[in-house]
């Protein structure tokens, strides 16, 4: 193969290079932009102890797309000043959900669990590989991100650096394909575990907001009520139809279906 044939292939190798960052990073940016004078506002509004606008304020984020520990934190904290068990549980989980080692969320939502009417002892879930990946130091996505651009960016310049300094080469590209590859396959089983580690134990919880509701044999009014469900109450979803819920009480044998705007999942929509 040819010098010109194979400074082509690394051309090739850095602007594929480029465009995997830049693709890499975008979806963690698009949560991130929102104007930081929203959530000045809030903290402000929380500190006067005006927590209901507090909360449409954090809420306004939340519906922007933007997720963070500190505000699911600080929205907990304003729904459980509103004696909001359901939302303050929520929102606490999603908070644990980022950031699953932080103490202050452990112990708000120990102590707000113990307030829920129906207060039961919340099932582990996660197994081997959550443990192993619990014990990895937290990093946001955002910061990964900017690891994993800073990565590429190193990358990148030794790729350049070879091309246009022909005369002081020193690797062959195999040796730079195979040092990318290697890194990739390894920054991508970090990535996977954490994927796993943050969302898998939390993508079918749900929490019932409503203060009280009737839970039915079937999807519609017409069917019997087997049970009711209090605010705060942690369930997993199994289905949806239409308006309608089916959602299970772990560690129980009850399941049944509620309203769909009774419960809120712990992974928010916009996720």
């Amino acid at each position: 193969m040819g010098v010109r044939a194979v400074r082509f292939i690394s051309v090739i190798i850095v602007a594929v290079a480029v465009a995997w960052a830049i693709a890499s990073v975008h979806p963690a940016y698009a949560q991130s932009p929102t104007p930081a004078e929203f959530m000045e506002s809030a903290n402000d509004l929380y500190n006067i102890e005006r927590y209901q606008e507090a909360a449409l304020s954090y809420e306004r984020l939340v519906g922007l797309g933007y997720e963070d520990q500190d505000l699911f934190y600080n929205l907990g904290n304003a729904y459980f000043k509103q004696d909001d068990v359901g939302r303050a549980i929520l929102n606490y989980l999603r908070a644990q959900r980022l950031s699953p080692n932080d103490d202050d969320i452990k112990a708000n939502l120990k102590f707000v669990r113990e307030q829920a009417t129906d207060a039961s002892e919340p099932t582990e879930s996660g197994g081997s590989l959550a443990s192993f990946s619990n014990a990895i130091p937290y990093a946001s996505t955002n910061t990964i991100a900017v690891l994993l651009l800073g990565l590429w960016a190193v990358i990148a310049g030794s790729i350049a650096w070879w091309i246009l300094r022909p005369t002081l080469r020193i690797l062959h590209p195999a040796f730079i394909s195979a040092g990318t590859a290697g890194v990739l396959v390894i920054l991508s089983v970090f990535l996977l575990i954490g994927a796993l580690n943050s969302d898998s134990a939390y993508t079918d919880t749900t929490v019932i907001v409503a203060t009280e509701v009737g839970v039915l044999s079937g999807p519609g009014d017409q069917y019997i009520e087997e049970f009711t469900l209090h605010s705060g109450t942690e369930t997993e979803l199994i289905e949806v139809r239409g308006n309608w819920s089916l959602i299970a009480v772990p560690s129980t044998d009850l399941r049944g279906w509620v309203p769909r705007h009774s419960v809120e999942s712990v992974v928010p929509t916009t996720s």
